[in-house]
């Protein structure tokens, strides 16, 4: 093959014809999850912003620039998470796994800067409402529960 022959293969439009699918089967996957973090990231500038007015504090320009770089940074983490499972280890969900962090830690700031501005706890809200909705965490009563109807058949 000649150079020239190489170089037409190499050119642009072939590079995008085979590069864009590539890239949008590997970020289809992935856009809901980096969309959310970013939708949480802005609601927790937001109230972040409100609780600290209300608090009384001084709100600065920082806080804007946080904003994108926490953005980016927690995107980078998804696709880097994304690559490790393409690459490495298909049936292990990494991408989903460091989302789910990111969005939990967005999540808590959230309901804590909430709990600022309206001045009710909602994480203890939340932890006591799901404490008290949860019964598959309580194996003692479970188990209790199985021993008594084991014992009225037997009788």
């Amino acid at each position: 093959m000649s150079s020239t022959g190489a170089m037409s293969a190499l050119s642009w439009s072939n590079v995008i014809k085979i590069g864009l699918p590539i890239l949008i089967g590997f970020f289809i996957p992935i856009l809901p999850m980096i969309l959310t973090i970013g939708i949480f990231t802005i609601t927790d500038t937001i109230s972040g912003i409100k609780a600290a007015k209300t608090r009384g504090e001084r709100i600065h320009s920082r806080a804007m620039g946080r904003t994108v770089s926490k953005f980016t940074w927690y995107s980078v983490a998804i696709i880097l998470a994304e690559l490790m499972r393409v690459t490495f280890i298909p049936a292990v969900p990494t991408s989903t796994i460091i989302a789910t962090y990111i969005a939990g830690i967005e999540l808590l700031s959230n309901l804590e800067n909430m709990s600022i501005i309206t001045g009710k706890d909602l994480v203890v809200a939340l932890t006591d409402t799901l404490r008290n909705k949860i019964d598959i965490f309580k194996p003692r009563e479970i188990e209790r529960e199985y021993k008594e109807k084991k014992g009225n058949t037997e009788e």
